[in-house]
């Protein structure tokens, strides 16, 4: 969510509270310790709504970090919304019946009390989620180094021979298994010495240029037979 947005998010909570507000104070009617409490928790839930937006959004870099703040959103402005339905419920029974405060405070606190779980729950499965992604994205960071490398050569090479070469193995970079663990450390690190030669030599010597992308490709395939093997 945008920064205009999200104030605008928040200036309808704003909006909310001060029609909440004037309607407490505006409409005639007795106010007791009930109908006080109600409107309390009313004002809670718009001020905790308001804030939980911007826990949501402004926590985290990123695109990814933004969407996975919606469910908490959502349970934030979930919250607001039935609390004031039952505060204005409260209210208004308050004129017909006698409506003891302490269910008022009870009901208020044990949805207060869900909805504060609830946003810590989320907030930590968000948290998990964005550390699994960067994990991810650290462990895919070396096939995509080579994919990127191996891209920059096809666009260096005069041979014809040497150019058909290297697209094949630009292909087989492109259809690998894009995960490296402590399996694939070692082969990958040999991958990285050979295609720093090959980037050398890939003008100067047809031949071994050739001999280096088959031995880079067989190093390839022993590297995706080692990521099949630990999955």
């Amino acid at each position: 969510m945008s920064g205009k947005r999200k104030n605008s998010v928040v200036a309808i909570y704003a909006v909310i509270a001060v029609i909440f507000i004037v309607a407490f104070f505006v409409i005639p009617f007795e106010r007791n310790a009930t109908s006080w409490s109600a409107f309390s928790f009313g004002m809670i839930s718009i001020f905790a709504g308001s804030i939980i937006t911007f826990i949501a959004f402004d926590k985290g870099e990123g695109l990814k970090s933004k969407i996975y703040g919606f469910p908490m959103f959502r349970l934030g402005y979930y919250y607001t919304t039935v609390q004031l339905i039952i505060s204005i419920i409260f209210i208004a029974l308050e004129l017909f019946v006698d409506v003891p405060s302490w269910i008022v405070i009870v009901s208020g606190l044990l949805l207060l009390g869900i909805s504060v779980v609830g946003v810590i729950a989320v907030d930590n499965v968000r948290d998990v989620i964005e550390q699994h992604d960067a994990r991810d994205a650290a462990r895919t960071r070396t096939v995509e180094t080579f994919r990127v490398d191996v891209d920059s050569l096809v666009g260096r090479c005069a041979d014809n021979d040497v150019r058909k070469a290297m697209e094949k193995l630009a292909e087989e970079f492109k259809y690998s298994d894009p995960v490296s663990s402590e399996a694939t450390a070692e082969i990958e690190a040999e991958i990285k010495e050979k295609l720093a030669e090959l980037g050398g030599m890939i003008n100067e010597n047809p031949d071994e240029s050739l001999q280096m992308i088959s031995a880079i490709s067989e190093l390839l395939s022993n590297r995706n037979a080692e990521c099949k093997k630990n999955k």
